[in-house]
This record gives C-alpha cells, sequence and structure tokens, in this order.
C-alpha cells in the first residue's frame, strides 16, 4: 500500500498498521510504523483478540518514516505460511527504489492464527499529539491471496 498526511503534526507520534492476516475474535499480525517529526520505526506485532500487542520483532529506526505532509510512502507486507507464519516488512518512500533487503522479519506459530484471515489498515495518534485532526490518505492498496492447490 502507499499513504501520506495531509499535514505535520506539532508534537507527538502517528501510528500506522497494517494488518496482514486478521483472524475475526482471535487477531492479527501486524506491521506498526511509529512517525514522529525526526524519525520513524516499524516493527511486527501479533495481536490478541482485545487488541493487546507482542512484539515478534523489535522496531527498527527509519529516519524516512517522519511525519512529513504530503510525503507518499509505500509499505510492503508478506504474511505467508502457516505453523509457522512468516512475517516480513519493508517501509520505503515513493519515487526511490524498493529497498530489496525486509526491513523486519519474523516467525509465529501461535495456533488460533494459522488459519485464514482479512487485511487491514488502523491510524492512530498518541496521547500527547498537536496540530491534528490529521487525516491518513490511501493511495494504493494491493492484496494479493494465494490459494494452496489441493
Amino acid at each position: 500500500l502507499s499513504f501520506s498526511l495531509d499535514k505535520q503534526l506539532q508534537a507527538g507520534q502517528v501510528y500506522v498498521s497494517v494488518a496482514g492476516r486478521s483472524v475475526q475474535g482471535v487477531g492479527e499480525y501486524r506491521a506498526k510504523l511509529v512517525m514522529g517529526r525526526d524519525n520513524g520505526a516499524v516493527s511486527i506485532v501479533r495481536t490478541d483478540s482485545r487488541g493487546a500487542e507482542t512484539v515478534l520483532s523489535g522496531e527498527r529506526i527509519l529516519p524516512e518514516l517522519r511525519v512529513q505532509a504530503g510525503k507518499q510512502l509505500n509499505v510492503r507486507l508478506a504474511v505467508t505460511g502457516a505453523s509457522p507464519a512468516q512475517i516480513r516488512v519493508k517501509v520505503w518512500p515513493a519515487g526511490t527504489a524498493e529497498p530489496g533487503q525486509w526491513h523486519r522479519e519474523a516467525t509465529d506459530g501461535t495456533a488460533p492464527l494459522q488459519a485464514k484471515g482479512s487485511v487491514g489498515i488502523l491510524g492512530s495518534l498518541s496521547g500527547n499529539a498537536t496540530g491534528h485532526p490529521l487525516a491518513l490518505q490511501i493511495q494504493d492498496w494491493t492484496t494479493l491471496a494465494r490459494v494452496p492447490k489441493p
């Protein structure tokens, strides 16, 4: 997917989470982007049915993830396999080459999440954020589902 924010925050952080596998009533595998004025970070988390997060791959600082009005960012998230599932994410500015390497990778075998699921995106602000409201604009969203052959 590609996304941008319509304006600059004065303080605080923007959170953008991309769910690559969401199993209703169970939880999700997510790429979590945390963006501030100076830089940002990407990590991989698993959520439970209440939304509580377990970090599967810790934060990697990426200067290109800082909040800039109108700056478009690309996110590629892949969730493949089961028992364990493999989760990989990379983020890069639009108009630049896609990185060859994944920024974060994790595997997880949590039994209830080893099932078919849906995808989604979630945006939020930190409690100390100022300069809002802020619009999260999705420019492109492509989902590729692979169905195994019998």
